[in-house]
């Protein structure tokens, strides 16, 4: 049986250039204007995934969303924005959404954000924000690695304000972290969280991302493309293969390029990066 989707969005070209997308890809599509509309359709439809414009008139996005899960508790949402803004992305991880796309959506970027929700074995992302003021973000964090794109497309958009360049810096800076901290100090178990704090200050960004491993020491890192002498930049990928390891170890290498300052504590199970402004 194909996964059913329901787009809710005012604008009708977004309702159907996002429907034509996900019905080429074998999904069933069923489309509302508002939210009135549609809680109607998931009164009488099993909907496996909300596609839901934040720009909804009358009853918000995320009021119809909460109704919707008292009828539907294992319902999940992407939700989908116009406007690049820090409330928008806090409000996604606080409402536990899947996914914050910006509009207009790329047809690859749609599928890969649809695809990813629909196979996540649970609701959301149970991701317990501790501060949510847009300067002073505190986050738990499961150790899953589904979770880290879909956190890495709402860092890009908590500023706005700043150039692109500088803004892509941070958010990867941060995904390659918080990659490592899942795969290597949490084992990728769900069970086990990671503690992400985000701080903006007027001239700099400040996030640090503790796991809850034992830590490292640098010397153990033969694996990783950080540790590769300048006479053999690609050292890592062997030890990589003889290790069993998937293709990779450019996180560490990639972070110290993009930030300012990297340091970490004593035993190297918590990290803090810095960019300045």
């Amino acid at each position: 049986m194909p996964k059913v989707i329901l787009i809710v969005s005012p604008e009708p070209s977004l309702r159907e250039s996002a429907g034509l997308a996900l019905q080429e890809n074998g999904y069933e599509v069923r489309l509302a204007h508002n939210g009135e509309e549609a809680l109607a359709i998931l009164a009488k439809t099993e909907i496996d995934l909300l596609l839901l414009d934040l720009a909804l008139p009358e009853m918000s996005a995320w009021e119809l969303f909460t109704q919707a899960r008292t009828q539907h508790p294992n319902l999940k949402a992407i939700a989908l924005t116009s406007h690049e803004a820090p409330d928008a992305a806090i409000a996604a991880l606080c409402h536990q959404a899947c996914d914050l796309l910006l509009h207009p959506i790329s047809k690859a970027e749609l599928h890969e954000a649809v695809s990813t929700a629909i196979d996540l074995p649970h609701v959301g992302f149970p991701v317990e924000v501790l501060s949510s003021k847009p300067e002073w973000l505190k986050l738990r964090v499961p150790c899953d690695l589904t979770a880290v794109q879909p956190l890495y497309r709402i860092f890009l958009r908590l500023e706005p304000s700043l150039p692109l360049e500088t803004r892509e810096a941070i958010a990867v800076t941060f995904r390659e972290l918080l990659q490592n901290a899942i795969e290597h100090g949490g084992q990728c178990d769900p069970a086990k969280q990671v503690l992400v704090s985000y701080v903006r200050l007027q001239r700099l960004v400040l996030c640090s991302i503790k796991d809850p491993g034992n830590g490292f020491k640098p010397e153990e890192l033969g694996h990783a493309a950080v540790s590769n002498p300048t006479d053999d930049p690609c050292r890592h990928l062997a030890v990589r293969d003889e290790r069993g390891l998937r293709p990779g170890g450019f996180g560490l290498f990639l972070a110290h390029k993009l930030a300012d300052e990297i340091i970490y504590n004593g035993c190297r199970n918590e990290v803090m990066f810095i960019k300045h402004l």
